[in-house]
């Protein structure tokens, strides 16, 4: 069976009050393309359809003619499940009757134990759709209050879904976590705080394959086995030096092949550095001057509107980031080490520089606000 998978679309992203839907059209305009050509017998997208919860009115139309097309058009069924940036309710609506024409889709928990099976020359391949749910919606549904983490969660839904494997057929499960030993990047929101979002790859050892979203970086958890697709689209600065595409599984008698296929942006996100008249002088003669540019200025002077300057050559520059090669190391690593610090260790930071000296940051207090990140994070909100 040949299966196409990709994940974390986030139609509607705004980078830096930059809106990127014409850029996701294009690119979804490529995909659809590539997917005629690669002709797959089912396409899975592993949830973060939606930037938030509440999207614009254009990506919405965006994700229908899109949907319409590779489900009708190219009759391609689709697997979809909700991410964490999604609305269960808005993504799970209609599901009971689109599923009569190819498009199969879980945003809520039920009914995520009862595969949706499609057959090949080597027999049935029965798929789960397990959307993102956090640890409370986990306990509430079973009524347990020993369910505090994503692991725990985990381990009690896929307990209910193991009945149903078939001992001598072949299982994928499709959902959107965060892996033990995933790589991350800026543009994923976090699940939790304080790492109870970790799950455990060896959780998922009864299925043939899992399709997860949520990383933005293509990877393998278990080469073969737990596999990232990434996003189709670069949302962050940290992902200037990604490659992004989007997997074809081959589900054979003897095994599982895994294919990625490239996306290229027809505006790339990526970092030009130097000084500021080396950064101009480039500018006017570089081919791809539309793309979605960070400026990393690497001089002291002061320099009179620079943004404006700037786009002058570089029509979507993003951001200005200075370097300072008057800073000594140490301060250097002060800045370098505060773009990777948690939001807790940066909320620990900021308590500790406006409180009296040797004022403590307890246990509670971090609890306390760890809870608070947590509501955030679930009502929609980013860092």
């Amino acid at each position: 069976m040949k299966i196409a998978h990709t994940a974390d679309w986030h139609l509607g992203k705004i980078i830096f009050q930059t809106k990127l839907l014409q850029e996701q059209t294009l690119l979804l305009e490529d995909f659809c393309r590539s997917l005629d050509a690669q002709k797959p017998d089912v396409l899975i997208i592993a949830g973060d359809v939606y930037d938030r919860s509440v999207p614009p009115s254009e990506a919405v139309d965006l994700l229908d003619q899109t949907l319409n097309r590779i489900v009708v058009d190219m009759a391609i069924p689709v697997l979809m499940i909700s991410g964490n940036h999604d609305s269960p309710e808005r993504i799970h609506f209609g599901s009971s009757f689109m599923r009569h024409v190819g498009l199969h889709v879980r945003g809520k928990l039920e009914g995520f134990d009862c595969p949706v099976t499609f057959e090949d020359a080597f027999g049935p391949v029965d798929f789960f759709l397990l959307p993102y749910v956090d640890p409370a919606e986990v306990k509430a549904y079973y009524e347990d209050e020993q369910i505090h983490t994503h692991q725990v969660a985990y381990e009690r839904l896929i307990e209910q879904i193991k009945p149903k494997l078939s001992p001598s057929g072949r299982s994928v499960l499709v959902t959107h976590a965060f892996i033990a030993g995933g790589a991350e990047s800026e543009s994923e929101r976090p699940l939790s705080v304080g790492g109870s979002s970790v799950v455990r790859a060896d959780v998922f050892n009864d299925f043939t394959f899992i399709a997860l979203g949520h990383l933005h970086r293509p990877q393998d958890i278990v080469t073969g086995k737990v596999h990232y697709s990434g996003s189709l689209m670069k949302y962050s600065f940290s992902e200037a030096l990604h490659t992004k595409s989007y997997s074809i599984i081959e589900l054979n008698a003897d095994g599982v092949r895994v294919e990625r296929i490239p996306l290229k942006p027809h505006r790339d996100l990526r970092t030009v550095q130097g000084t500021f008249d080396e950064i101009i002088q480039t500018g006017q003669s570089d081919p791809n001057s539309e793309d979605y540019i960070l400026a990393v200025i690497q001089e002291e002077k002061a320099i009179l509107n620079p943004i404006e300057k700037l786009r002058a050559v570089y029509p979507n520059v993003m951001k200005i980031q200075r370097e300072l090669s008057s800073l000594d190391g140490h301060a250097k690593l002060k800045a370098k080490d505060r773009e990777a610090l948690s939001d807790i260790e940066l909320f620990k930071a900021f308590f500790e520089q406006v409180t009296p000296e040797g004022t403590a940051f307890t246990d509670e207090m971090k609890a306390l606000a760890q809870d608070l990140f947590n509501t955030i994070y679930k009502e929609g909100g980013s860092r």
